[in-house]
């Protein structure tokens, strides 16, 4: 379980049950080392010797990412029911995120510019690499993917607010030569 500074409990999610040890563990990157320390003949999330590159990839995504939040959060609220709607109103602070519509699309430039960023760190790899690390998935792949993801599953099919396209999953998934929408195919097996 993490706990605050204060040594009070910290609830958060992801959270995983392994049913063969009876543990639980919580955080994307403690699920990920506790699955490969466990199960080591599975796929490997963090290989050897990557464990600052993961670090650094997936705090560097997040910080390139700033104008997402004030896209799919307002987005995000807007799919959840009442209930849900009222405990994300309260904890995520969901009105100083909601801008004017005008104001929206120069948040989808922005992102668009941000992502350019992160493509253009993977340009750096080998040609036809598909992933942060090489040929196989890795925790920093996954991080990458859950925000496509997100982007994917609130938008798909649905205007996006400050956008003349009429589905923001559209806008995204066009991006960088196609990259995003390849890179989300390649983990459909996974979905």
């Amino acid at each position: 379980m993490n706990t605050r500074p204060d040594g009070s409990p910290y609830y958060t999610v992801p959270i995983i049950h392994d049913g063969s040890t009876g543990k639980y563990i919580v955080d994307s990157y403690s699920i990920a080392t506790y699955l490969d320390d466990q199960y080591p003949n599975a796929p490997t999330l963090l290989p050897k010797g990557t464990h600052a590159l993961q670090t650094a990839f997936t705090f560097a995504v997040g910080s390139a990412t700033e104008a997402l939040g004030s896209i799919i959060m307002p987005a995000s609220y807007d799919i959840l029911n009442e209930a849900s709607q009222s405990y994300f109103y309260r904890t995520k602070g969901i009105e100083g995120l909601k801008l004017p519509e005008e104001k929206m699309d120069e948040q989808w430039k922005k992102l668009e510019a941000e992502m350019g960023i992160i493509d253009g760190w993977l340009k750096r790899n080998v040609e036809g690499q598909k992933f942060v690390t090489g040929g196989s998935i890795s925790y920093a792949d996954i991080h990458l993917v859950a925000r496509l993801l997100w982007i994917k599953k609130v938008f798909e099919g649905k205007k996006a607010q400050g956008s003349k396209e009429s589905d923001g999953w559209d806008i995204v998934k066009g991006w960088h030569g196609g990259r995003w929408a390849k890179l989300v195919a390649e983990f459909k097996q996974y979905e």
